[in-house]
């Protein structure tokens, strides 16, 4: 969980991913124009204490929702963070504006 109202990456949330773990974090900041809301993470406004409570919550009580989040942190964490993947991201960016 990364309640911070504002995180400009979040590499906690990066490391979490990467073994697999369910993220709840911000929707505010950098980190959330890499991630998708229901698929590899849920994305919530902390600053509205139910809606994060509600969240958390229904992480905890979901199995089959913590297993989907799971799966899907794993593989954008790979896709997006892995050197690999940051490689191809730097050379994507180099290919459109070179």
């Amino acid at each position: 969980v990364l309640p911070s109202k504002y995180e400009p990456f979040g590499m906690t949330t990066t490391e979490a991913m990467s073994c697999g773990t369910p993220v709840v974090v911000t929707k505010f900041g950098g980190i959330r124009r890499d991630l998708s809301d229901g698929k590899d993470a849920l994305l919530v406004d902390v600053s509205d204490e139910e809606a994060f409570a509600a969240t958390m919550t229904r992480v905890l009580q979901d199995g089959k929702l913590r297993g989907k989040l799971a799966a899907g942190a794993l593989k954008t964490a790979r896709e997006k963070f892995s050197w690999d993947g940051i490689a191809r991201r730097h050379i994507t960016f180099y290919e459109r504006y070179l």
